[in-house]
């Protein structure tokens, strides 16, 4: 079961984007884990200006592998260390300085030269992390139904996938979530977090 910080209560209006799929198939609530994200919003107005809170959903893929005894495999955790030391990445002090009392503490872009909005974004893994060669019909339901959960406390949404059959999650998803207010990105990489060029940071 997923756990990431945002109100359990569920998007009424996002329903009815779902259509059919939303009867059709049940699922289980995700439950806060941390204080809520809009706890911090009137905080961070007055002190750092406002901030644009993203979720980014890590399904799996090449972009989070290891390599473990000479093959690359995925593995828990491993892209969400090595994000948060990573400056193109993670503001550390922003982080430290305005979440420090967060359970589940979210990642920061540095600060851009023209605007005084902070992008602060938050690392949902998926466990088990996905083969995305083996993504079936019900693996795209359940980001569509993370998405809905979470659908009124962030501004968008970013999809980490394999590359394999990204087209494909890509195309259900543009069904599933037509007409939605909020922009869904899907991306991946072909070269794992640690490579020399890495296609991630881009």
């Amino acid at each position: 079961m997923l756990s990431y910080p945002i109100n359990e209560q569920k998007s009424t209006n996002f329903k009815k984007h779902l259509g059919r799929y939303y009867v059709l198939y049940s699922y289980c609530s995700v439950q806060a884990c941390s204080t809520a994200v809009h706890h911090y919003r009137s905080i961070m107005s007055t002190i750092h200006g406002e901030e644009a809170r993203v979720l980014v959903l890590y399904t799996g893929g090449t972009i989070g592998m290891k390599c473990i005894d000479g093959v690359y495999r995925p593995e828990a955790n491993y892209l969400l260390r090595a994000m948060r030391n990573m400056p193109l990445l993670n503001d550390c002090d922003y982080v430290s300085t305005n979440y420090a009392d967060a359970k589940t503490k979210p990642y920061c872009l540095p600060s851009l030269q023209h605007s005084k909005k902070r992008l602060v974004y938050w690392v949902v893994e998926y466990d088990p992390l996905l083969d995305s060669s083996d993504m079936s019909f019900d693996d795209w339901i359940k980001i569509g139904k993370d998405i809905q959960e979470a659908y009124d406390q962030y501004v968008g949404f970013v999809i980490l996938h394999g590359t394999d059959t990204l087209a494909y999650t890509a195309c259900a998803l543009s069904f599933m979530l037509e007409n939605v207010g909020k922009p869904v990105v899907i991306t991946g990489a072909q070269v794992r977090q640690s490579s020399i060029n890495f296609s991630m940071i881009q």
